[in-house]
Order: C-alpha cells, then structure tokens, then sequence
C-alpha cells in the first residue's frame, strides 16, 4: 500500500473516531430532548412565605392554593416538600423566615404577600440567587430588569399598572370627573398604585392625593375623609391594602362623601356586603341606604368548577375561592420550571420560569404539562388563573378586571369586564 493511501485511510479512521466520540458524548450529556425520569428527579423543597399572621385577606386565603398544588404534584408523581413561614405583612418577620428557609435549603420560594416585604426581600433574592414568585404582591414598583441579570423575583398577580389604566378608563365611562380624590394606604402598594392612576388620569382630573398609615386608627380614616370632603371631588377613588376599606368608606359616608354626594370607586376584592360592614361601624339603623353606587375593580378570573370544587373539598373554611388561583398557579409554575431545566437549583431553572408560560404546546394542568415536559416538550402553561403569559421581567402579559356595582342591599353586581394592555 503505498504512502499517499496510507494517509488517506488513517485520516478516515479518525474522522470516523471523532464522530463517534462526539455521538457518544452527545447521547451521555443528555439533552431537552431525552424522557425526564422522574424517579431520578431530586426532591423539590419548595418554601412558602404568606402572611399566617397579620391582616388576613393578604396570606390566609392564598395559602391554600399553594397547599393543594403541592399535593396535586405529589400525586403526580413529583417529589416535592413544603416548608412554610409567615411574613406578617412585616419586613422584620418577613427577613428572619426568609433566612429560615434559606437555612433549610429550599429550592424556591412563593411569597412575598405584601408588595412593601417583596420589594424589601430584593437584595436577599439576588443575593442567594433564590426564585421567588408571588401570587398575591402587584405594586408597579417590582416590575424587575429581564431574567439574564439579577432577575429572580416573578409574580403570576398582574401588576397593578393595569389595574390603573382600568379605573381610569371607568371613570371615564361614568362621565369623567374634573376632581378626584384618591385615598390610599402609605406604602409601596398604595403608593405605586396611585402613581399609576395619576399617569393614566394624565391632564383630564385634578387629583387630590391623601395618604394613610399601615396602622391608621378610625380618627386618621375620619382625617382622611374629611380632606376628601374640603376637595369637593367629583369622584373619590380608594386604594385599600385590604379590610380597611370598610373603615375608608363608613368615614366617607359620615363626612357626608359617600356615593350619593360624589362617585366612589373601590380596587381590591369587594366585601360580600359592605352595606352591613358599614352600618355595623357607622351604629345606624338598616332603613338608610350608604353604599349604593360605588363600584368595584377586582381581578377577574374565568370560570372554572374543576378548581372551585377541588380547592372547597381541601380547604371549605376559605374565605375567598378565587384567592388562591394565583398562589396555586405560582407553585405549578416553579415546579414545571425545574423540571423542564432539569435541576432544582434556582440559578439553573430560573430561566424557565417565564418559559413554561408561553411559546410552547399548551397545557392547562400540572399533569397534562408534566406529561409533555417529561417527553422533553417545551411547553405553555395556562393555568387555574387564566391566560397566562410571563414576560422577561417575570411579569404577566395581561390584567382582566372585573367590575362590579353595590346596590341598596350593599350586594355587588357584576356590570363589565375589562382587559388591558
């Protein structure tokens, strides 16, 4: 054989080595495509930062969503643990259970509750690169840079900037009003929020801005009614952190500023009956209509029996169905994250979470998702809550709003819906 063939066969043999080398290694590493084994898949400690203690409505009726996530993914199949501590509404609480939990090694967080905690446990998100996602905290203020830096904080609550643009747009509805006064809480919450309204109001109103404390007592909510009174306000706009709102309105309505002086309108959950909450405060009799008129702007959540009848049977002493939606849909989201990555270390899924959400096959239950993700899928999660679509900032794409209207019974009516962008 000569020299010329020679080289030419060996330069053959190693092409062919190197080709297969490369197979091989490719089919060892593993790769998006390959069937996930779940019974190799480690243990997901998942952490669960709410309010247990504090006002109520902020942690109490989402809990529950994240408790029935967890054992809706563990009956599928997927090893996942809770650990679960409060953050009262209170940055001190709040920092000494996220330390706790970053001790016991979680993998995740859902929380903060508050927006004011949220936005406070920033620096130890980023810090100890932990995801965080909360079903509940909707200030503008933590709309954060895209994932690719220090984007660890995500929400599956609309920001509140929608929410904004929704009053605005209802105020325009019912005729405008040239003098708007905005009572809300002092904190990021209803600081954000009123920023909002005011850019989305733009030139049309004068607005008259009136703060209360977190801890406001009936003469600061009668302070604070009284201002809106001197603003002689076409219409008055209350920006509650959650049960004060009664509080606000019977002290409209005793500084002669309720609905049948000025239109009112309410954001947040609406009372089942706010009439009888009102009177209740107020001592006075059931002949006197109070609450008639105000509206409320509340986010609006699809039908769906399947969930209300689930989260009942796990949990019937809730005091809002609906609530846990968002918390559910936050624990099937970091979940599905993971595995899609392929690891429960946070630096390493934290680019799927906004991922699962959108761009891929759709899905609308942990188990029909998990089936696809375990095939390698990529996928697009639409959940208990809706439509869902994270952008790079690990927001919602979307805000729906319910409105609805009290009557002389102090029951609301849904009369609308509205959906921005």
């Amino acid at each position: 054989m000569g020299k010329n063939k020679l080289q030419k066969t060996f330069g053959l043999l190693m092409t062919l080595l190197v080709v297969g080398a490369f197979a091989v290694a490719s089919t060892s590493c593993g790769s998006d495509d390959e069937d996930l084994n779940l019974d190799a898949f480690p243990v997901f400690k998942m952490g669960m930062l709410l309010s247990k203690t504090g006002e109520p409505e902020i942690g109490h009726n989402y809990e529950p969503g994240v408790r029935l996530a967890v054992k809706e993914i563990q009956e599928a199949g997927v090893n996942v643990i809770l650990a679960e501590r409060d953050s009262a509404c209170s940055l001190d609480t709040a920092e000494k259970s996220f330390s706790q939990l970053i001790d016991e090694g979680v993998h995740g967080i859902i929380g903060a509750g508050c927006s004011t905690v949220s936005l406070g446990l920033f620096d130890e998100i980023n810090e100890y690169e932990m995801v965080m996602i909360s079903p509940v905290s909707s200030s503008p203020l933590l709309t954060t840079e895209p994932t690719s830096g220090n984007g660890f904080f995500f929400r599956s609550k609309p920001s509140d900037a929608f929410r904004a643009v929704v009053i605005a747009k209802v105020i325009a509805e019912d005729g405008g009003a040239d003098s708007i006064a905005v009572i809300h809480i002092d904190d990021a919450y209803g600081n954000a929020l009123k920023d909002a309204l005011i850019e989305a109001v733009g030139d049309s109103s004068n607005i008259t801005q009136i703060p209360y404390s977190p801890e406001a007592s009936a003469s600061e909510y009668a302070e604070a009614a009284r201002q809106a009174r001197s603003s002689n306000p076409d219409a008055v706009v209350i920006l509650p952190l959650g049960a004060e709102r009664t509080d606000v309105i019977a002290a409209l309505i005793a500084a002669d500023t309720g609905p049948s002086r000025a239109k009112a309108y309410l954001a947040g959950a609406t009372p089942l009956n706010l009439d009888a909450g009102v009177r209740n405060l107020l001592e006075i009799s059931d002949n006197e209509v109070q609450v008639e008129g105000i509206k409320g702007i509340t986010t609006f959540f699809p039908e769906n029996a399947d969930f209300a009848r689930r989260i009942m049977e796990f949990a019937p002493e809730i005091g809002c169905p609906s609530c846990p939606r968002h918390a559910y849909d936050a624990t099937v989201i970091m979940v599905l994250a993971a595995l899609s990555a392929r690891t429960v270390e946070p630096s390493e899924y934290v680019n799927e979470i906004s991922d699962v959400t959108r761009g891929g096959e759709k899905c609308q239950s942990f188990p029909e998702c998990l089936d696809l993700v375990v095939r390698g899928k990529d996928i697009d999660y639409d959940g208990v809550s809706g439509t869902i679509e994270l952008d790079d900032a690990g927001d919602p794409t979307e805000g729906i709003y319910e409105i609805s209207r009290y009557g002389a019974d102090g029951i609301p009516v849904k009369v609308g819906s509205i959906s921005v962008p």
